[in-house]
């Protein structure tokens, strides 16, 4: 009866160091795919906090129209059945505050460094294929008092950009920073505070 036990448990440790080798060779040729995935790919940050919060859509033309979260620009091409991401250049540390497109083509990013108190804009002249950066120049006092993930950007009749920054303040008054660009977000002028 012993020998018959002894058997029984030997088998059963035969087997369970058997299947714990091969769940080990299995992970173990996961993991070296893995490593060979990756290193295909180019090297990228991921921010763990990504938003999966919708922001704002924006209809570009009859079928075609852009969404953006705090993290993500996507666009359209076919009454939203199918979305691409758009490659919006920003560092590890911004945030996509508002978007504004003036036509298909031509489209506008503000990025908000949160913890650095700076403002960005990435143009795109080509509906967000390559995009150029430039710096939004703020008042320091408005860059210390700004809610960085609330600001909205508008395209003037004159053509000219207008940027608002949503400024800290009591529950009962909302106060704003307002600047204009009048070359595609090269250079900002501060216009007014209310």
């Amino acid at each position: 009866m012993q020998k018959s036990i002894f058997f029984v448990a030997l088998v059963l440790c035969a087997f369970y160091f058997s299947a714990a080798t091969k769940v080990r060779a299995q992970d173990s040729l996961l993991r070296q795919l893995e490593i060979v995935n990756v290193l295909q790919r180019p090297p990228q940050f991921v921010d763990k906090k990504q938003s999966s919060r919708l922001k704002s859509l924006q209809l570009l033309a009859e079928n075609s129209g852009i969404a953006f979260t705090s993290d993500t620009l996507f666009r359209s091409d076919d009454d939203g059945l199918s979305w691409r991401e758009l490659a919006v250049p920003r560092t590890f540390h911004e945030k996509i505050a508002t978007v504004s497109f003036r036509d298909e083509n031509q489209g506008f990013v503000v990025l908000a460094a949160v913890g650095a108190g700076r403002f960005a804009i990435a143009v795109t002249s080509d509906g967000g294929q390559s995009w150029s950066r430039h710096m939004i120049a703020v008042r320091q006092s408005d860059a210390a008092e700004s809610q960085f993930d609330d600001a909205s950007l508008s395209i003037g009749r004159d053509g000219a950009l207008l940027l608002a920054l949503k400024l800290q303040s009591s529950s009962n008054f909302d106060r704003r920073a307002f600047y204009r660009s009048d070359d595609d977000g090269q250079n900002w002028l501060f216009q007014s505070a209310e």
